[in-house]
């Protein structure tokens, strides 16, 4: 009976919120280097690269601008120590990296809407709507009695669970786990 208890333990804390477009894409950057990145939010190296074709991205715009809902960005909160000595809090984005890519691209005038506008064209009303749409969003934290290599298997787990909709590789699945320690060694 104990195991039972013991296995469904509380080892994460999950916080929901909804936060403005901009204030993601300000600090995110999808051409950073995965795992070495300095922004705030950041893709890990087990997330597969964005493929998505310039027609889907064009629907994800139309989707932002409409005001329809969107999925939901799931990320994990992560610490590091930086070269100065100072603690600096970032966010890996475990679900929702391609949609974030697009909207990055976007904003940064790398294509244009399905009616052939480009970001920096769009109306001032379209890119009020744009910058302040609200992504729901879910912060996954490590519980204090968690340790960091439990943490990491639960991120695999959570990856290859949200994934499961479109299977995931076994490229994907090794990805996942580059931080466990058999992979390690």
């Amino acid at each position: 009976m104990q195991a039972t208890t013991n296995q469904f333990r509380r080892r994460i804390s999950r916080d929901r919120s909804a936060k403005a477009l901009y204030t993601i894409i300000e600090f995110f950057d999808p051409e950073e280097s995965r795992n070495l990145g300095t922004r705030r939010y950041r893709i890990p190296a087990h997330q597969r690269f964005p493929s998505w074709s310039e027609e889907i991205k064009q629907k994800l715009i139309d989707t932002i601008l409409q005001d329809y809902p969107l999925g939901s960005i799931i990320v994990t909160s992560h610490v590091e120590v930086t070269a100065g000595g100072s603690v600096q809090q970032f966010f890996n984005i475990q679900d929702g990296q391609t949609r974030l890519s697009a909207l990055h691209e976007f904003a940064n005038n790398k294509f244009p809407t399905k009616d052939g506008r480009y970001y920096r064209n769009i109306t001032e009303d379209e890119r009020a709507r744009f910058n302040n749409y609200q992504i729901s969003w879910e912060l996954i934290e490590k519980a204090e009695a968690t340790t960091d290599r439990e943490f990491d298997e639960i991120i695999a787990d959570m990856f290859e669970r949200l994934n499961s909709g479109k299977p995931l590789t076994d490229n994907d699945k090794f990805h996942a786990r580059l931080s466990t320690p058999v992979m390690r060694f």
